[in-house]
């Protein structure tokens, strides 16, 4: 794994600054803050409306809201709605002065990017609880049945390892001198090589490892449905053809939204493995890798 002390000296942060002044990744810059703006006006009003409407689940369902995929949606909206919120701010703090302390902007860069990550990683492994649940509602329905208040275990252990896979953030990143609240990363040893290992576990937990088990267990509960599940809809043809129909319309649209998630999450994350595993070199800041950065992001 290649790592070397140019990623975090001061030749490469002038040159950095160098490729930021250039008119291209300003357009591009511009073009991906309307899509923040977008983004925040969807998503804002979005997740509180879907939080109300669990809300309202939750007070005249417990039950339903526990067992089901009520509290592992909540948490993903939740998530998703902070992951929006944080990094509006650090947006906004960006581009503004700010006469505040360094200690203090170093406290505001931890906070933000670890908060950010930490939710991000909590997002898409609450799609994975409910996929899990998804798959086994459908092909082990008696297993699924016994399952009792599981989910909010569950989301326990996710948003615990989430913020043990993103703890060396706290570390790590330090508020870089500046107008705004500039944050980057500071070597954790010598070379650098730790933060890349590091980025590289968050990485595979974060994206890898849940894409891969929502794929697969998507697959299975489009592909290979039970034995019996057929029979019985095939016994009952008036009545539970109305009722398979319903329930495939909106199988189809879980899987649909699972994946726009997964795809939206995929740029980035892909980025970052190319350039952790070496793949592309990042000792000189490019225009246009500068820019693909951005909009991956």
């Amino acid at each position: 794994m290649n790592s070397t002390l140019l990623d975090y000296d001061d030749s490469y942060l002038k040159q950095l600054e160098e490729v930021e002044g250039q008119s291209f990744v300003r357009t591009v810059g511009l073009a991906v803050f309307c899509i923040y703006v977008i983004a925040l006006l969807f998503g804002v009003p979005g997740n509180v409306y879907v939080l109300y409407r669990l809300f309202k689940l939750a007070k005249y369902d417990t039950e339903k809201y526990a067992n089901g995929t009520g509290s592992g949606l909540f948490a993903m909206a939740t998530a998703d709605l902070l992951a929006l919120l944080f990094i509006s701010v650090h947006n906004v703090f960006s581009g503004i002065s700010l006469n505040i302390s360094h200690w203090i902007a170093s406290l505001l860069c931890k906070g933000l990017v670890f908060m950010t990550h930490m939710v991000t990683s909590v997002s898409i492994w609450c799609w994975l609880l409910m996929s899990t649940l998804r798959y086994l509602a459908i092909r082990h329905p008696l297993f699924h049945l016994r399952l009792w208040r599981a989910p909010n275990r569950a989301i326990t252990l996710i948003i615990l390892m989430s913020s043990v896979t993103n703890f060396w953030l706290l570390i790590a990143v330090d508020h870089v001198d500046n107008d705004g609240l500039s944050c980057a990363q500071s070597p954790l040893n010598e070379d650098g090589s730790l933060n890349r290992w590091m980025q590289l576990i968050e990485c595979v937990w974060s994206f890898c490892v849940p894409v891969a088990v929502i794929l697969y267990m998507d697959a299975m509960v489009i592909i290979c449905r039970p034995v019996e599940f057929q029979r019985k809809n095939r016994s009952k043809l008036t009545r539970n053809e109305r009722v398979s129909s319903k329930a495939k319309s909106v199988l189809w649209k879980w899987l649909t939204i699972a994946f726009i998630d997964v795809l939206l999450n995929a740029p980035e994350n892909l980025y970052r493995l190319v350039i952790l595993c070496g793949i592309m070199p990042v000792a000189d800041p490019d225009v246009y890798n500068f820019s693909a950065r951005m909009v991956a992001q």
